[in-house]
């Protein structure tokens, strides 16, 4: 057993670490939800703003089922009736709680080892776990899952998942019960926490094979449910965007992506919600695999040379947490990146284990001055940390990184734009959209914010002109996937044909935008505008239902046709406001 002096300072310790993460987060509590995909999950989640839980446990939305986490935004939407601090104060209470959790994990896995082992030494385990705790708490790359509202996700089941497996630590028939439906909890809370059983194994194998049987049935049931949590994940991914990785390049793929994190563990420069490595990009840029693929080949030749050593377990338990998005199975991220820094999240609670079994030698020799070099590293953790929270903020600084770090990303230009026709710069923002429809022609938030520049910068030809755009079926297919930004599109050609003075041609776009999102209040608000507009000129239209996008691009072609030697009539002002991203 660990000694009362080494439980005594290890506490002192974390202490200290929950106070500096308190200090490094802090900046983010009046920070509101951010562009990316808070929108989406949140802010227009009618399943959210309603609180109605049949609802939200019925359905998927935005391509994952994750009604857990749904239930917690729910309770935060209308606890803060709709400001962004409940979700912020959220996410670094729970992170707190699991810096708590992932060090008594580690000293539990300690204990366990030491009994099923001899020779192996706790003297200084929960000093160790404290040290390596610290890195969970307070490495940058968590800054993404923290001070993501949408990250949310990632912070709550890990932290399920880290309940998980410290109650089924007790060996208990109940334990294990109670183990099971916290893990369910946890995959409903995000799915990607599916590889924790076969993780749980890696460490707990190094205890021995009869620590290995007594852990099998259990994992053997979670990993039923990891799985059909999986097979859930795929069904309700299947109508977004998909990304075509032939067989023979996946592995490189996935071993580029776990060389990519192993790098930033070490060095934690360049972190960034878009990196831009897309399996495409890592097939035009073969240099950039030889730092990643020697990452993982000097891991890898560390783990054989040292596989009895303590640290060996959690790096293996380590890559498995990270095998569900290392590329193996394509999944919708891809399009932007197969890594992101969130994606690390979980998988530094293995980093902790690895750190305390590290440090755990030196801290038994001589454990003054580990603790005084881990006060020297703590101030420097909690500063990193406090700068890289900075980033966000705001959408302004989060997108502003983005393009410096990958000038490429269409994601970081797009909202760019946004901002930037916001705040009155539309011919900026157009700019800004030329260059992300050059990286990626058929995304349909940069084709949608193009559009609204246009006709907000008064170029309003050129943005009726983005109505041939709608005649390519890569786009048909986007569009087909967000009814928001589609609505958003086809209203501001809309606006560009009635502004043009062709409202016999703006109509049917302004018509399908309502039918596409007829919830939206500035589509209602243009609609009744237009028609008030055209009885006053005597005329009488009415609006369809919704059209596939394919048959509403050949009605309008036809229709086109017919109105090519059409009158020009006095221009009509279309609100600009519709969903948009």
């Amino acid at each position: 057993p660990t000694s009362s002096g080494d439980r005594v300072a290890a506490r002192a310790m974390l202490a200290a670490v929950a106070c500096a993460a308190v200090i490094a987060y802090a900046r983010l509590f009046g920070a509101p939800f951010l562009t990316w995909d808070d929108d989406r999950n949140i802010v227009l989640n009618p399943l959210v703003r309603s609180g109605n839980l049949g609802a939200l446990w019925a359905a998927p939305w935005f391509g994952l089922y994750v009604p857990v986490t749904s239930t917690v935004w729910a309770a935060l939407w209308h606890l803060g009736d709709g400001d962004a601090w409940p979700y912020r104060a959220y996410n670094i209470a729970v992170h707190l709680a699991s810096t708590a959790l992932v060090w008594l994990l580690i000293v539990r896995v300690g204990r366990l080892a030491a009994a099923e082992r001899a020779g192996l030494r706790t003297d200084g385990l929960a000093t160790a776990a404290a040290i390596g705790a610290t890195g969970f708490a307070l490495h940058p790359l968590q800054v993404a899952a923290v001070g993501w509202i949408s990250g949310g996700r990632d912070v709550t089941a890990t932290f399920l998942a880290l309940a998980a497996v410290l109650t089924w630590l007790r060996f208990t028939r109940g334990a294990t019960v109670a183990a099971t439906v916290l893990f369910a909890a946890a995959l409903l809370a995000k799915p990607s926490v599916a590889t924790v059983p076969l993780a749980v194994l890696a460490v707990v194998a190094f205890g021995g094979r009869a620590a290995l049987r007594r852990a099998a049935p259990a994992m053997a049931v979670w990993t039923a449910l990891a799985v059909g949590a999986a097979l859930l994940t795929a069904g309700v991914q299947s109508d977004m965007a998909t990304v075509a990785v032939p067989l023979p390049e996946r592995p490189a793929v996935a071993i580029d992506a776990l060389g990519f994190y192993l790098v930033k563990l070490v060095a934690p420069a360049g972190l960034t919600g878009d990196h831009g490595r897309t399996p495409a990009w890592l097939g035009e840029h073969a240099g950039a695999l030889v730092p990643t693929f020697i990452a993982v080949a000097l891991v890898a030749i560390a783990v054989a040379i040292w596989r009895r050593h303590g640290a060996t377990p959690w790096m293996v338990a380590w890559a498995v947490l990270l095998a569900p998005v290392l590329g193996v199975a394509t999944f919708s991220f891809q399009r932007i990146s197969t890594v992101a820094d969130h994606y690390a999240y979980l998988p530094m609670v293995a980093v902790a284990g690895a750190i305390t079994a590290l440090v755990l030698p030196a801290v038994e020799r001589r454990r003054g001055a580990v603790v005084g070099a881990w006060a020297a590293v703590l101030v420097a953790a909690t500063a990193a940390t406090w700068w890289r929270a900075g980033v966000w903020t705001s959408d302004a600084a989060l997108f502003g990184e983005m393009v410096r770090e990958t000038p490429a990303s269409f994601s970081g230009l797009t909202n760019l734009a946004k901002l930037a026709c916001d705040a009155g710069d539309a011919a900026r923002g157009a700019a800004l959209t030329a260059r992300a429809l050059a990286v990626d022609p058929a995304n349909p938030a940069t084709l949608a914010t193009r559009a609204d520049c246009l006709v907000r910068a008064g170029d309003y030809g050129a943005a009726a002109a983005m109505a041939d755009r709608l005649s390519f079926p890569s786009v048909q297919r986007t569009l087909a996937r967000d009814d928001a930004v589609a609505a958003g599109f086809v209203n501001s050609i809309a606006g560009g044909l009635f502004q043009s003075g062709r409202p016999e041609e703006g109509w049917p776009y302004l018509c399908q935008a309502v039918a596409v999102r007829p919830q939206d209040d500035y589509l209602q608000a243009n609609l009744r505008d237009i028609q008030a507009d055209f009885a006053r000129r005597g005329w009488s239209a009415r609006c369809g239902g919704r059209l596939a996008w394919r048959d509403f691009a050949a009605s309008v072609r036809l229709g086109r046709a017919r109105a090519d030697s059409a009158k020009q009539l006095e221009p009509v002002q279309l609100r600009q406001g519709s969903s948009r991203r």
